[in-house]
């Protein structure tokens, strides 16, 4: 959902539909939204074109998610190694 655009999100559908250009096998798919998901959505503010965006202007996706992972993973493994 990192790149997803508002003009793809159907909040009273509850419904995302990722446009094909965007699949691997290049078909449109279509994402059910819980409760949660809507509230959430909902209660986001629209600065641009994309749902969630480092830029105020709303215009670049986040990124940077190897990274986080790569820091997650230390992180749980310290944590397996620690005494209990």
């Amino acid at each position: 959902m990192s790149n997803a655009e508002w003009y793809e999100i159907d909040l009273e559908k509850r419904l995302w539909k990722i446009p094909a250009a965007r699949t691997k096998p290049g078909r449109e798919h279509e994402v059910p939204l819980s409760n949660m998901t809507v509230e959430l959505l909902s209660s986001l503010p629209r600065f641009g074109p994309l749902v969630f965006s480092t830029a105020s202007t709303g215009d670049r996706p986040v990124s940077g998610f190897s990274n986080a992972k790569k820091r997650l993973e230390k992180r749980m493994k310290e944590l397996a190694k620690a005494p209990i």
